[in-house]
């Protein structure tokens, strides 16, 4: 599913939820593909700074009726710039080549997937939450999820897609942990 399309970069999230042996909660997939001209990096630094998934919910339909949460306060590109092109500079940035991508797996840290399993219902609605930069060296363009750029909820049919974390990414977990 398409997520967001910027001047640097697409972001698709993956219509599953994954899972990883060592932890009770579950895993939204995300792809972030550059799509400039030029190498861009990414910062995933921050367990707080990276899309996420939010909240969730079993309905009878394919859209959240009612919406009800509060979002992150986000941290402002301007205020950052420079932060962000120096981090670039310095190579302290996740960096992407022309054309490449790269995928990381962040968890939902409140459920998992024994609490999915008890609701009823047709679809299961993943909202998201987050923010995340990227730069090219010259511009720093923020990906934000509190109303500013349209993002989608993941929707789901039940039965729902299970897999298992790949070792093809960068998982994000609590505390800021990071596997590779």
């Amino acid at each position: 599913m398409l997520f967001y399309k910027g001047k640097l970069v697409t972001i698709h999230i993956l219509e599953a939820l994954y899972e990883k042996n060592t932890s009770d909660h579950f895993f939204a997939r995300f792809t972030i593909k550059n799509t400039a001209k030029n190498a861009i990096g990414v910062d995933l630094s921050d367990y707080w700074t990276v899309i996420f998934p939010n909240q969730w919910g079993v309905y009878q339909t394919n859209y959240r009726p009612v919406i009800n949460e509060r979002h992150i306060i986000p941290k402002e590109v301007d205020a950052i710039k420079s932060e962000i092109i120096q981090d670039y500079k310095n190579k302290k940035l996740l960096m992407i080549q022309p054309q490449d991508e790269v995928v990381y797996y962040r968890e939902f840290n409140a459920s998992g997937r024994e609490d999915i399993k008890i609701k009823k219902g047709e679809y299961f609605i993943l909202s998201f939450d987050g923010q995340l930069f990227i730069t090219d060296g010259n511009s720093v363009e923020g990906v934000y999820c509190d109303g500013r750029v349209e993002i989608k909820d993941l929707v789901l049919n039940f039965p729902i897609n299970w897999k298992k974390i790949l070792a093809d990414g960068i998982v994000i977990l609590d505390k800021n942990e990071k596997i590779k």
